[in-house]
């Protein structure tokens, strides 16, 4: 019988997660699990800065987001594994988890396979047979049953106690779709709150480059401001050097004809 094969990629969406870090996530909750059914937040945080005592920068909504997955992913492969009867799980965290959420999220898959063959006993595929016609007492010795079965054998109720493990088994079947409902609602929502998240960071990155690109607007138009403000100042500096090197020749000028106005008789 095959078992259940968990690829790494179906569990670490973020970079930073590897099989060491993932095993450390497991470790410090299974530590700390206390804290986490009082204060989650606090919790994350708290991982937080272990991660960072080991060397591991992840943000406290990182490792919330790992775990999470690995939440969501334990029951799928309980789930599957209690549907479907198979006995080996490959999951390399399966047993780790299981040996902190097997009391919250549910009994062990060996112990809940153990109750479930339990009820069915006493000779299943022996087909229920009608009450005898003939008061021979023979026919009607009843097969032994097990200590936790009720002693029903002729009781008035004969056939609801027979067809007891039909209604079981389709109260199983309903409680199984719920699961899978109520797994899939999860998937649901954690594609659409990763989409979310997407969309959000796409649109603050763009309002961030939309501010950039005006400041480096502005930035640009102030200094061919001062550029030109430069450029005119050094024009008028240039006029101001020529009106004064004119007048001072003019200057020159008069000066020549008065002197020889002078010198005249």
């Amino acid at each position: 019988m095959t078992g259940i094969v968990k690829r790494e990629s179906d569990i670490f969406p973020h970079p930073e997660f590897n099989p060491r870090t993932t095993q450390l996530l497991i470790e410090l909750t299974q530590q700390h699990w206390d804290q986490y059914k009082m204060n989650k937040t606090q919790f994350y945080q708290m991982l937080h800065s272990e991660f960072l005592a080991h060397g591991y920068n992840i943000t406290a909504q990182k490792i919330r987001k790992k775990w999470n997955n690995l939440l969501v992913t334990y029951k799928r492969t309980k789930d599957r594994t209690r549907v479907s009867g198979e006995a080996r799980i490959t999951w390399e965290y399966f047993e780790a988890l299981d040996s902190i959420l097997s009391r919250t999220v549910g009994a062990p898959v060996a112990s809940r396979v153990a109750v479930s063959t339990s009820l069915f006993s006493a000779d299943p595929e022996r087909p229920p047979a009608p009450p005898p016609v003939t008061p021979s007492p023979a026919p009607r010795t009843p097969a032994p049953l097990p200590p936790p079965l009720p002693d029903w054998q002729g009781s008035p109720t004969d056939f609801a106690s027979v067809a007891m493990p039909t209604t079981l088994r389709h109260d199983r079947s309903a409680s199984t779709r719920r699961r899978r409902a109520s797994l899939d609602a999860t998937d649901t929502f954690l594609e659409n709150y990763e989409g979310h998240a997407l969309r959000r960071t796409t649109a603050l990155e763009s309002l961030a480059n939309k501010h950039m690109r005006r400041n480096l607007l502005a930035e640009k138009r102030r200094e061919n401001r001062e550029t030109r403000r430069e450029n005119r100042e050094e024009e008028m500096l240039a006029c101001l050097r020529d009106m004064t090197s004119t007048l001072r020749h003019i200057s020159e000028q008069q000066d020549r004809i008065i002197s020889l106005l002078e010198k005249r008789p």
